[in-house]
């Protein structure tokens, strides 16, 4: 805990098969695993790369990344891995993106965050009130 948050800082395996915590200078016997996800979308304009994190990375791939590490390290299961993986692709989402310019360097980037993710549901119906 950094204050009264959870640090969310990414953790390197130590020697003794524990979890080291840079920004907390401490280690744990377990840690809670989350998405970074890098993502190719495509609407009717082109398409770009974006970046989304646990709760849209959950959606988009529709297992939590806990159960992905268990499968791909700990069972060691790489068709179902890459089952589960090749069935996230080419679906339909409608995302709320936030986008912002950096400069990186002597070069502007421009960088896109998935901020929330819905799988599009065609069947849905605006019934009157």
């Amino acid at each position: 805990m950094i204050g009264d948050r959870q640090c969310n800082k990414k953790v390197t395996r130590s020697g003794n098969s524990r979890w080291q915590c840079d920004r907390c200078n401490q280690e744990f016997e377990e840690c809670d695993y989350r998405y970074l996800l890098q993502a190719q979308v495509q609407d009717h304009t082109g398409l770009t790369w974006v970046t989304t994190f646990q709760e849209s990375g959950e959606e988009i791939v529709g297992y939590s990344a806990k159960e992905l590490y268990f499968l791909k390290y700990e069972e060691r299961d790489d068709v179902r891995f890459a089952e589960i993986i090749c069935g996230s692709l080419f679906r339909e989402y409608l995302f709320r993106l936030k986008i912002k310019e950096e400069m990186y360097g002597d070069e502007q980037r421009v960088k896109i965050t998935v901020v929330k993710s819905n799988k599009v549901n065609y069947f849905w119906q605006n019934t009157p009130a």
